[in-house]
């Protein structure tokens, strides 16, 4: 039986936070790994689930089942940028992962940081801002 992810971006404006895209992952469990620890135990997750934002006002979009977590723009480009971006090929061989399927998964993050950021531009918002990345997140979960 396949697991499948749950997620949708929302953008903080005015103390509230607006749903803006829903995102359709397929399943890749070296993402899912990467995202939650899930399925691939091998790679260094973003975060440990962290569970629903106590502040997430809509729960139509999420399964409920399990693993549910979060993070912001500004969380996902360090995550790529200081994690990522810096494997040495030694470390990604012992984690077997293939150039092919590393190279998916930057991919993969580099799609999800060009949502989360295009959401900015949706949002209106002052991207003159340092801490404007801390204003869009994105929230997640997974089913069986």
């Amino acid at each position: 039986m396949g697991c499948d992810m749950h997620s949708i971006i929302q953008v903080k404006k005015y103390s509230y936070w607006y749903n803006r895209i829903i995102t359709n992952e397929d399943r890749f469990y070296l993402f899912y790994g990467s995202l939650a620890g899930l399925r691939n135990h091998d790679i260094t997750p973003i975060f440990p689930p962290r569970g629903i934002p106590k502040d997430f006002n809509d729960n139509n979009f999420l399964s409920r089942e399990h693993s549910a977590s979060w993070f912001t723009l500004a969380e996902a480009k360090r995550y790529v940028f200081n994690y990522l971006d810096n494997l040495p090929p030694k470390e990604c061989l012992a984690m077997n992962i293939g150039g092919d399927f590393f190279g998916s998964l930057c991919n993969r993050w580099n799609s999800l940081i060009e949502d989360m950021e295009y959401c900015k531009k949706w949002a209106d918002l002052n991207t003159t801002d340092p801490n404007i990345d801390n204003d869009i997140r994105i929230v997640f979960d997974f089913d069986s």
